[in-house]
């Protein structure tokens, strides 16, 4: 019975550093993983709010409030963001691309980096068919909507 015990603690000595070392190396993988999403999202995010933005000025500074936004809660450090406006005409395209580094330092695996850099791409068309108003000029009057009353379909009895 001695000679039993003994077996499974060799056993269990020899194979913990190996689960431990899958059990890390899993974390690290889920870890970049999240970062590249939410870098990925966070790029994606920037190039559309720059291309709703009604002029180069304030497309450039909507997009980097929206990238700092969205890879706030993402395990990165370092984010940036550079944003390529073209000549910011109707129907044109607006190029971003977010960079950041994922530290995995916590896992200290043979043959894996301490921190892994990210990079990524995305592209939003210009809208082509929003107005664009020049800085200091007035916005043209609201178009009145017509509002309808009553209730249609999936009203409660009596609506």
């Amino acid at each position: 019975m001695n000679r039993d015990r003994g077996q499974a603690l060799v056993e269990l000595a020899v194979t913990m550093p190996v689960l431990l070392l899958l059990a890390l190396g899993g974390v690290a993988l889920a870890r970049l993983a999240d970062a590249r999403a939410g870098l990925d999202a966070a790029t994606a995010a920037a190039a559309a709010e720059a291309a709703r933005a009604q002029d180069p000025t304030s497309a450039g500074a909507a997009a980097e409030r929206r990238f700092a936004t969205v890879i706030a809660p993402y395990p990165v450090d370092r984010g940036a963001l550079l944003v390529d406006l073209g000549d910011f005409q109707r129907g044109g395209l607006v190029r971003a691309t977010g960079s950041a580094t994922v530290s995995l330092a916590f896992a200290p695996l043979p043959g894996l980096p301490r921190a892994i850099g990210l990079r990524s791409r995305a592209e939003a068309v210009i809208e082509p068919w929003r107005s664009r108003v020049s800085p200091g000029s007035e916005f043209p009057s609201p178009v009145p909507v017509p509002v309808r009353s009553g209730c249609s379909f999936g009203c409660p009895a009596g609506g």
